[in-house]
């Protein structure tokens, strides 16, 4: 299925809403321990990078939330 441009824009704002749920959770000093713990074992120990990729797995993990609670 194709998406219209107007889809795409919608779901890049929704992603970026979720973007900045992350960043409040770190600014609070919130961090999801399994999600951490995978970032960390991919960026072998490198803690920049974990951080990084921390984000962009708890970005997808809280997607993947959303969608099982709406097939639920």
């Amino acid at each position: 299925m194709f998406k219209t441009n107007t889809e795409k824009a919608q779901e890049r704002k929704f992603e970026e809403k979720l973007y900045n749920e992350v960043a409040q959770e770190l600014h609070q000093g919130k961090k999801h321990d399994a999600t951490w713990a995978k970032a960390l074992a991919t960026a072998k120990g490198d803690n920049g990078l974990a951080q990084g990729l921390y984000i962009k797995y708890r970005v997808q993990s809280m997607k993947d939330d959303l969608l099982i609670q709406q097939e639920n």
